[in-house]
């Protein structure tokens, strides 16, 4: 996860607000220097505390008290709250890093709180108390904006190219850019500013965002910060594994998320869900199976569950993989240098070539694609064929289909933009093996 992170921009989050009266004595009478901290609450997935700033990460437990220098992580199917000592909240999506940077108490006749973060990576939605104390603030810097409320409900997020979204669900925040400016975003807009300083908006905030699965999320927890589920009383009806089909080349890894569906099967947000392929838990949510092959892999959130397929293809020094999209007979025949071909009813030949899957056969929908021809080693150089042929096209008129071709694991040849109308149509490509 480490590297993960790393590769997100980080962002600079600053958090003030007043502690109020009810609070005096977890915080000391005498407004002296009593230590403050803050409570973590866990909603899913795994969560993870630096408790001392010293880089060595442990689980986080439901409840642990964060001290000034702990830094809080979630993982892929992570999600978590950082509950402030004033009844503030900051909630962290999937794959957000935040470190407690200060946590103190400020002057004023009633006490305050000064807390000071930052946000490495992800997003986060905080739900601020109303800020009445002299002195008391809270403001998420960035390294391209300074937002500053006075009780609030919003939500950061930091896109991969170093942008940065505010979204003001409750209340305003009052933006101040690299140049100085000041821009006040009020409920129901989003100002958006890149990663150079410049910016677009406030506009309004589009139906999409509002639906996206992180503002479902929080919609759902209740004004105490507490996330008991993804969604209102009773949970989700039923849940959904995305993506639901998927096909990745052995060795390489496929992440998968999970989403609530209501009585009527329409999505109504992420869910932590667990995840396992042929019963092999993954790590968090990535699954990475050792071997070449057909998986189920079973989403499981509660007693929901939902399963999907993974396809695992052999890799070699060659590999010519067909893939389509509708349910047709297509065949893939690779003829090597010596003139053996390798196809559906040939598929092992002299020279170490082999043929793994046998696609949609007489337009059977239980095998869905691709093909994939592989000579795992010591192939021998010079000219191959690939052919893709229409066996039946199954009643449609036509299909189309990608044709992909890895030499020594390097794509040496892709063909995505031919279209086959006809049964026995045939599309021939070449490629040299040195």
């Amino acid at each position: 996860m480490d590297a993960m992170l790393t590769n997100r921009p980080s962002l600079r989050l600053l958090l003030s607000a007043v502690v109020l009266a009810s609070l005096s004595l977890a915080c000391g009478d005498d407004g002296g220097d009593a230590t403050l901290t803050a409570t973590l609450r866990i909603h899913g997935g795994t969560v993870e505390v630096d408790a001392d700033g010293a880089g060595t990460f442990s689980a986080g437990t439901e409840g642990q008290t964060l001290t000034e220098g702990a830094t809080v992580r979630t993982g892929l199917a992570g999600r978590a709250s950082v509950e402030w000592p004033d009844g503030s909240v900051t909630r962290l999506d999937f794959e957000t890093s935040l470190r407690i940077v200060g946590l103190e108490r400020g002057g004023g006749v009633l006490p305050s709180t000064v807390v000071e973060a930052e946000q490495q990576a992800g997003n986060t939605y905080s739900r601020v108390v109303d800020i009445t104390e002299t002195g008391s603030r809270f403001e998420i810097e960035t390294p391209t904006a300074s937002a500053a409320v006075q009780g609030t409900t919003y939500a950061v997020l930091v896109a991969p190219d170093g942008s940065t979204s505010i979204v003001v669900l409750e209340g305003a925040v009052l933006v101040t850019l690299p140049s100085g400016e000041e821009v006040l975003v009020e409920a129901g807009f989003t100002l958006t500013v890149a990663a150079d300083g410049s910016f677009t908006g406030p506009t309004a905030t589009s139906a999409e965002m509002l639906n996206s699965d992180w503002l479902v999320f929080n919609d759902d927890c209740d004004d105490s910060g507490e996330c008991t589920t993804d969604f209102t009383a009773g949970g989700p009806s039923g849940i959904e594994l995305v993506p639901a089909e998927a096909t990745i080349n052995l060795g390489e890894s496929q992440v998968y998320s999970a989403q609530g569906l209501d009585d009527s099967g329409s999505p109504v947000g992420a869910v932590a869900a667990s995840f396992d392929v042929d019963g092999v838990p993954c790590e968090d949510a990535v699954c990475t199976p050792t071997a070449a092959g057909d998986y189920t892999v079973t989403a499981t959130f509660g007693d929901l569950q939902a399963t999907g397929t993974l396809i695992v293809l052999t890799t070699g020094d060659i590999q010519v993989t067909l893939d389509w999209n509708a349910i047709v007979d297509l065949d893939l025949w690779v003829t090597d240098p010596a003139g053996e071909t390798i196809a559906w009813d040939h598929r092992q030949s002299a020279s170490g070539g082999s043929l793994d899957r046998d696609a949609y056969a007489n337009c059977d929908g239980s095998d869905a694609p691709p093909e994939n021809a592989v000579w795992s080693s010591g192939a021998p150089s010079g000219e191959y064929v690939v052919t893709v042929h229409v066996y039946d096209l199954c009643g449609l008129d036509s299909t189309g289909f990608e044709l992909t071709v890895r030499v020594g694991g390097q794509v040496v040849l892709v063909v995505d933009d031919v279209v086959l109308a006809e049964n026995d149509a045939t599309h021939e490509a070449t490629f040299t093996v040195p």
